[in-house]
């Protein structure tokens, strides 16, 4: 009789966890159509005063910023791809907030490659969503040290690039993402996603430069490498060394 309670009991746990994980991946399917979609019709519906940085782009009051095609077919597959992945491997907690915070990212990216301009109110969104990740920091205040390690890293780095180079080698909008993205994903993270951006485009300058292509040296747009770092990490990172610690 013991057994059969045991077997019993193991059956409705494997059904239980295949239910949710069928809702988990409908609700990464829903929402990849959605975020994928939305990448494209909020970057061109965008207040254009957002990117007013002594004085707006050109073209910023035009109906497509971007166009729809192909990019939101581009968008919706990486959204796809990214939930599902989260949606098997992850809490739903997880995997929701991890989608809004590369959401948002994914729009920081796409303005600093199209204008070299990241909105405030992005990196203030950023910082918002923060708190889908509180409850898997093991201390409230993990979220504040983030904060502060991002923004030492990345004035530090400003100061090194003024000191030795004379010029900007990180902007001010990329000082407020370091803050944002170590609210949300605390010092440990912050630490690997700025080496991880830092390593791809020292790579990348050093193809611009192999390849003789100076002029776009001096303008790297940093958010889509670190788009791609942030991405890496909560895919294939985080939950090695965990949020807090190594």
């Amino acid at each position: 009789m013991s057994h059969f309670i045991l077997y019993y009991g193991k059956i409705k746990k494997m059904r239980e966890y295949y239910i949710l994980l069928f809702v988990k991946i409908l609700i990464a399917i829903i929402t990849a159509i959605v975020l994928g979609n939305g990448s494209v019709v909020w970057f061109n519906h965008m207040p254009a005063r957002w990117f007013d940085d002594d004085g707006l782009p050109e073209d910023i009051e035009q109906r497509q910023r971007i166009k729809s095609t192909p990019w939101k077919y581009i968008f919706i597959s990486y959204f796809l791809a990214t939930g599902i992945f989260l949606a098997i491997r992850e809490s739903l907690q997880f995997e929701i907030g991890a989608l809004i915070a590369l959401f948002i990212i994914t729009e920081m990216a796409i303005s600093d490659i199209k204008y070299r301009i990241i909105p405030d109110q992005l990196n203030l969104l950023l910082a918002i969503s923060s708190i889908g990740f509180v409850s898997i920091h093991e201390r409230w205040y993990d979220t504040i040290i983030g904060a502060v390690v991002g923004f030492l890293l990345a004035i530090i780095t400003y100061g090194l690039g003024r000191l030795l180079y004379k010029r900007e080698v990180i902007g001010g909008a990329d000082i407020k993402f370091y803050t944002a993205i170590g609210l949300a994903l605390g010092y440990v993270g912050v630490i690997i996603i700025f080496m991880m951006t830092s390593l791809t485009m020292g790579v990348y300058d050093f193809y611009l430069n192999f390849t003789k292509q100076t002029e776009k040296s001096a303008e790297i747009p940093m958010l889509p490498f670190a788009l791609f770092s942030v991405t890496i990490y909560m895919l294939f990172i985080w939950n090695k060394i965990g949020l807090l610690g190594i």
